[in-house]
């Protein structure tokens, strides 16, 4: 029982931290969670590739609208 509820926990721990990620790339990068998803879908949940893949993808955008 207690290897379950530590087990429960350590998944909760990590679903916290992914969604906080989330939110920060959302903001960061103003776009939706669906296209934060998408992103994680494509390129794993690496939050390294997620990030520079929202990265580049701003500086694309901006080089473009100027």
């Amino acid at each position: 029982m207690a290897i379950r509820q530590k087990s429960g926990q350590k998944r909760n721990a990590i679903y916290e931290g992914l969604e906080s990620f989330f939110q920060e790339i959302e903001k960061k990068y103003n776009v939706t969670r669906e296209e934060v998803l998408r992103a994680a879908e494509e390129l794993g949940a690496i939050k390294g590739r997620i990030r520079t893949y929202f990265l580049v993808n701003s500086y694309v955008k901006k080089k473009r609208d100027s």
